[in-house]
């Protein structure tokens, strides 16, 4: 999961040419999803943030990434309001982080993402955008012996947190 976090948060800022064409704001911050939308307070993060989060399906060799998509509106939306349209990029910064991470895969293990779906969410702090992005998931990387025997690399732990192995 750790390459499938850094080939987004690459893949976010090697377009920001993207954003800027469109006339929205570039992402200022990339970061695992902690429930960031719903404890503001606790965490230190720049607007527009993407955060993201997964959930793996070994059975069905499935992955879904959750981005948590934070903006903020900046203008009125309404449709009386003379700046509704400046408000509307809203939409456009989803469309362009659509665009963007539109087939990124980090092979072997991970297949090329499509968009599953969108959905509003709202806390009491933000109201903000899930896209959910689907793609395959190759379970088979290990010999089935091994799977979730080969320790090879876990690291020590001592108190409840990593401790330096060197």
């Amino acid at each position: 999961m750790e390459n499938l976090y850094l080939k987004i948060a690459e893949t976010i800022g090697r377009n920001e040419a993207l954003f800027t064409a469109a006339g929205v704001p570039v992402p200022q911050t990339v970061d695992i999803y902690l429930g960031q939308p719903s404890a503001p307070d606790q965490f230190e993060f720049a607007l527009p943030a993407v955060f993201v989060d997964y959930s793996a399906d070994y059975e069905a060799g499935l992955l879904y990434v959750y981005l948590h998509v934070l903006q903020d509106f900046g203008y009125d939306t309404e449709s009386f309001s003379p700046n509704s349209a400046d408000g509307l990029s809203y939409f456009r910064f989803l469309t362009v982080l659509k665009r963007c991470l539109k087939g990124v895969k980090t092979p072997p293990v991970f297949g090329a993402f499509k968009l599953y779906q969108e959905t509003p969410v709202q806390t009491n702090f933000f109201y903000y955008h899930q896209l959910t992005l689907r793609c395959t998931l190759c379970s088979d990387i290990y010999p089935e012996e091994t799977k979730y025997t080969d320790t090879e690399f876990a690291k020590n732990i001592a108190g409840g947190r990593l401790k330096e192995t060197l």
